[in-house]
């Protein structure tokens, strides 16, 4: 689907969780991430992409990143299977047209 179109290529990255407080190390497997080491590995990862979107495990994660992500000068939006339709929708489409930098997702793009 890729090479047809359908499907842009993707870039991803797992952050197990730093190592101490320099967020530009990651260590094993089993130490969660904060979302300030989130939002700053995904800045350094992702500098250079326009549309990006981050997977939280629940609304008080995504809250969490928004709020670093808003330090950061980078506009965030968070869509939830509550999120209704139509503002969904749009949210996505700022997305692709750039507005909106990075869009904070939780128990929706994983169903």
């Amino acid at each position: 689907l890729t090479r047809e179109g359908y499907l842009a290529p993707i870039k991803w990255l797992i952050a197990r969780g730093p190592a101490d407080d320099d967020d530009s190390s990651l260590c094993a497997s089993g130490v969660a991430a904060t979302p300030h080491v989130l939002a700053h590995i995904v800045r350094r990862e992702a500098a250079d992409r326009r549309g990006i979107i981050v997977f939280a495990q629940d609304v008080q994660q995504a809250r969490k990143l928004q709020m670093e992500f808003q330090t950061l000068k980078w506009r965030s939006e968070i869509v939830s299977a509550s999120t209704p339709k139509a503002r969904r929708a749009k949210t996505i489409r700022e997305m692709r047209a750039g507005a909106v930098r990075v869009l904070i997702n939780f128990n929706i793009f994983t169903e």
